[in-house]
């Protein structure tokens, strides 16, 4: 592998782990989540 895929794997990976909590919180807004407790049953099912 040589240096320049190594930078695009740890840039595409940076970018999904950014990016997760504004694709998640659709889902949390979906069951109206009004705090921590409840936004963690959320992801439960």
């Amino acid at each position: 592998m040589s240096f320049y895929s190594l930078l695009v794997l740890i840039h595409v990976i940076a970018a999904v782990v950014g990016l997760g909590a504004s694709f998640g919180m659709p889902v949390v807004a979906k069951y109206n989540a009004k705090s921590v407790s409840n936004a963690k049953l959320c992801f439960k099912n």
